[in-house]
């Protein structure tokens, strides 16, 4: 629920996380990840594509707004925007060994031309071709949010 917080064009983001609903290398890339700083995560069976969120809470730290959670140990009473400046000044410069980047690819274009019934699988590729660089999209919590999840190519 977090799309859009975070600059889909610097060089480091690398696509969205949502379990099984992720592309493969985003999912991978987390799942296997050392340590993940979750910020506000929400992890409801929408977020999670019916929680299918595999991220051990071993190597995980959950900022909240009234609490931070390490591990299994929760420190309520905490606020995200303090803990956050802490952790971020203790760390020092991180080094990035392996970049993950996901690859995003069109899709297929479905040929409905005798239809007159406006489907998903004609819907979807149209909106890619429409969508123009700077453009700002809004979406819902629904198709439209996985939908247009990903940067465009």
């Amino acid at each position: 629920m977090g799309k859009g917080a975070v600059n889909e064009q610097i060089p480091n983001y690398g696509g969205v996380y949502a379990g099984s609903g992720s592309k493969e290398e985003v999912r991978k890339g987390v799942e296997s990840a050392d340590l993940v700083l979750s910020f506000g995560a929400i992890k409801s069976d929408f977020n999670t594509a019916g929680f299918t969120y595999r991220i051990s809470e071993l190597s995980t730290i959950d900022f909240h707004s009234n609490l931070v959670k390490v591990g299994f140990s929760e420190y309520h009473g905490l606020r995200m925007n303090g803990v956050i400046r802490k952790v971020t000044q203790q760390m020092g410069k991180l080094s990035v060994q392996e970049l993950l980047t996901a690859t995003v690819t069109r899709p297929e274009q479905v040929d409905e031309s005798d239809s007159q019934v406006i489907s998903h699988s004609w819907f979807w590729p149209k909106l890619t071709n429409w969508v123009k660089e700077n453009d700002i999209i809004v979406t819902e919590t629904g198709t439209s949010g996985y939908v247009c999840s990903t940067r465009p190519p």
